[in-house]
């Protein structure tokens, strides 16, 4: 079992997708969940979805006051009204505190709360161990699109086992141009380039760490909910 931090926005679907599948796998021990950029109907979301399932964790914010929602109308329209929340902690201080070398940081949401970390904890160092999975190609679901790619879950199932990505290791820089990357040995940074999509299903579908039959079927129906290409690229 693997001890994960999950980072997470509420902009479409798939991050609270993910979000059950974490709570759910019986391979995963979901400590933390973080959200960008953290309002308080973000935040009742995720309270939302570990109470149903009995999870008490700590669950981290990067600005709480943010004026507005930053929640799709797609969890309202499935769930009904879900009443905000303010039971969070200040993000960054949440994942400094609570990152370490027996613990993955998986992010499908933007970086805030981690730049915040390396800002007010310039000593911080991310262990070797750390899997930081940056894999959010879409800000926004793209309704009028027939499919969409499962990143986030993706990233969340790579993760739990590792042998589902190719990778390639390399080393990051940037030119005139911009930002770039070229294959480099010995960085211990590494990126995907390919996946083997039988083992992303089977790891996705794994038998869940809770018992109850309902709870099961409540999972796979948010699954269902949305049309899918699962697929990473």
């Amino acid at each position: 079992m693997i001890n994960v931090i999950w980072d997470m926005e509420t902009g479409d679907p798939d991050d609270f997708l993910t979000l059950l599948l974490l709570i759910g796998h019986s391979d995963v021990n979901l400590q933390v969940v973080n959200v960008t950029i953290g309002t308080p109907d973000q935040i009742g979301i995720v309270r939302f979805a570990l109470n149903k399932f009995g999870l008490n964790i700590p669950v981290g914010s990067y600005n709480i006051n943010h004026p507005k929602k930053c929640v799709s109308e797609w969890h309202y329209k499935t769930f009904g009204n879900i009443s905000e929340s303010r039971d969070a902690e200040y993000g960054p201080e949440l994942l400094y505190n609570m990152c370490d070398d027996d613990t993955i940081l998986i992010t499908g949401a933007p970086l805030k709360s981690l730049g915040q970390v390396l800002i007010e904890y310039p000593s911080i160092k991310i262990g070797s161990q750390h899997l930081n999975m940056i894999w959010k190609a879409m800000d926004r679901y793209l309704f009028k699109k027939k499919e969409k790619k499962f990143h986030d879950p993706l990233a969340a199932c790579a993760a739990i086992d590792k042998s589902i990505i190719e990778w390639r290791e390399v080393s990051i820089f940037r030119d005139e141009v911009g930002w770039d990357l070229r294959l480099y040995n010995g960085s211990n940074i590494w990126i995907s380039i390919d996946y083997d999509r039988d083992k992303f299903i089977k790891t996705l579908v794994k038998h869940l760490r809770r018992k109850k039959d309902e709870e099961s079927i409540f999972v796979f129906e948010f699954i269902r909910s949305i049309n899918v290409n699962w697929s990473s690229r």
